[in-house]
């Protein structure tokens, strides 16, 4: 992995369930690199698009968790990224983590 690569600051959330609600808590901020997969989109439901993220190993991710990228869309909004899969240690030397994430587009 090459640490020029990794030049989106991402900002790691994690959902907390006290009141019914779900509210999502900074954990903290991790570099990584985005790389588009594919996209969909259809009439009667919200286009979506699949990305691939990859971080620098870390052992606190959790299946559950979602990365938010302030400032990255369009006008400067927020862009969020729902994790679809587990984190995968692609080569199980705990050197990078590979994430499937999908976007929800309006």
């Amino acid at each position: 992995m090459q640490a020029g690569k990794q030049r989106y600051k991402f900002a790691l959330e994690r959902p907390s369930d006290v009141t019914g609600a779900i509210k999502w808590n900074l954990v903290t901020y991790v570099w990584g690199s985005l790389r588009a997969l594919s996209g969909k989109s259809s009439p009667v439901t919200e286009q979506s698009a699949t990305l691939a993220v990859e971080l620098r190993w870390r052992q606190d991710i959790r299946a559950g968790d979602r990365l938010r990228l302030p400032g990255g869309g369009l006008g400067g909004a927020d862009r969020v990224f729902q994790q679809t899969s587990v984190p995968l240690d692609p080569d199980g030397r705990r050197r990078s983590l590979n994430l499937l994430v999908e976007e929800l587009l309006s």
